[in-house]
Parts: C-alpha cells; structure tokens; sequence
C-alpha cells in the first residue's frame, strides 16, 4: 500500500477502497456492519422468520432443512462479534482522530490496521496505538535522528523492509517485533522496543490512558 496515495484519496472513497483492494472479506463486513446499524430490526426478524420457511420449502430429503438452520444459527452467533469489533476500530478511530490525526476517515484507516494486526499477533490494539503515538504521532513519514522510520518507528539497521514508509507493512513489522519482544523479555519489552530509551514504558502508558479516556468520552 502507498500512503501517501492513500492519504490524499478523497475521503469519501477512502474506506471503500482501501478495504476492497486490501481484503475483500473485510470489506464485505463493513457493508453488512453499515448495513445492519440501519435496518437491524428488519435484519433480525428475517434471520427468525425466513429461514424457517425457506427450509420447509426445500427440504426435498437431502438434509436441506437442517443445512438452512445450522447457518442460521452461526449468523446469529457470528453478528454481534462482528458489531463488536466495528465498534471498537471506531472507537479506536475517534480516539485518534482527537489525540493525533484529525481526520476522522483517514484515522479509520489507522484504527482498521492497528487493530488487525495487533490481534493477529496477540497484542492489546490500545497499547499498539500508543506505542505509535509515542513513536511517530502517527506520522507516516517519520525519520528519527537514528534512522528510524515509519508509523511504528522501524530501525533501518537492524530491521530490513522493502518500503519502510508503507503504512500497513510498518505496523504489521512493529508489531511482529513487540510480540517478540514480549514473549521474550515480558517485564521489559517496550524498553526493548525503544532500542532502551529511559522512561520509555512512562511514555507509552501516557499515551494509553490517552487514548483510553478519548474512548470512554464516546
């Protein structure tokens, strides 16, 4: 991905695009999440009512009725997961938007990614957003006097990447490099991942709590 083309995209297609180029299924979920935050209850009362007359209507010996009502059944347990984590990303995205990146669309993007790549490698997404807001304020072009560079502050010397200015590649290294680090060395990881900065853990969890109050302000 090249942020910089996707921080000069129009905001009103940034979201669609992005997330339909990147990965298909996630964009199908945002559909259904904006889908279902206004016709919910039209949503609902088909998942109950349909089915069972779809079912009765195939059921022809070939265990079709069964197959309808098992699929039910996961989307009814699927779908407040999926309401869950839009949720939190937009809680994420609206946090950021007031501690660092004014845009609300474009802080999405940066909620969407943090989050998806902090579960993906176990990790708390609040701690990843705080960690790049003590990096890089959530600068995608940030270069220290180190050379280190990118939203998560990637060392050159001792971390090789083909695009270190590559917004979801950046995040995605940050954090594979902190699960290492905290599985490795858990009291002390993100010392570890400052490169040994004095009162570094102090920084992140100011930026936490933060982050943390902009998301109980709602």
């Amino acid at each position: 991905m090249n942020v910089n083309k996707i921080l000069k995209q129009n905001s009103d297609v940034l979201l669609r695009k992005y997330l339909w180029n990147h990965d298909r299924n996630e964009w199908f979920q945002i559909v259904l999440h904006n889908f279902l935050s206004r016709f919910r209850i039209f949503v609902f009362l088909f998942l109950f009512f349909c089915p069972l007359t779809v079912a009765r209507t195939l059921a022809d010996g070939t265990n079709n009725q069964q197959y309808l009502l098992q699929n039910v059944k996961m989307m009814a347990q699927t779908l407040p997961a999926m309401e869950k984590a839009f949720a939190d990303i937009d809680s994420l995205r609206r946090s950021i938007s007031k501690v660092s990146y004014q845009d609300p669309d474009k802080a999405f993007i940066f909620a969407y990614m943090i989050t998806k790549w902090a579960l993906i490698n176990h990790l708390d997404p609040l701690e990843v957003a705080a960690v790049m807001k003590t990096e890089s304020n959530f600068v995608p072009t940030a270069v220290s006097n180190k050379d280190a560079r990118g939203l998560m502050q990637i060392h050159r010397p001792t971390w090789k990447m083909d695009n270190y200015f590559d917004a979801e590649e950046n995040i995605k290294k940050g954090a594979e490099i902190l699960i290492m680090y905290k599985r490795g060395f858990p009291q002390s990881y993100l010392t570890r991942y400052s490169g040994g900065e004095d009162g570094y853990e102090r920084k992140v969890e100011i930026n936490k709590a933060k982050i943390k109050k902009e998301i109980k302000k709602g």
